[in-house]
């Protein structure tokens, strides 16, 4: 079942907020991009990680928001067929 570009493009911004707290004007793949060419402790200006989250590694935090996108979509899927 297909979802709108909008329905993932908030899933998307979504996924990324329930790690970060800023990302600036960079897209889900481009934060995504960064992190894993981090792949330690995050020193970029544009994402800032909420303070909880901000001890783990990039790598970890990557796959934390990938994890909560495929959580989101499956569960948009989900209400979309119900």
């Amino acid at each position: 079942m297909e979802l709108s570009p909008e329905i993932i493009e908030e899933c998307k911004q979504k996924a990324m907020g329930l790690v970060l707290s800023e990302w600036g004007e960079l897209t889900y793949e481009e934060v995504i991009e960064r992190l894993e060419d981090i792949g330690t402790e995050v020193d970029d200006e544009d994402i800032i990680v909420w303070e909880a989250m901000e001890n783990y590694w990039a790598d970890f935090l990557c796959e934390q928001i990938e994890s909560n996108y495929d959580m989101l979509i499956g569960f948009a899927k989900f209400v979309k067929e119900n």
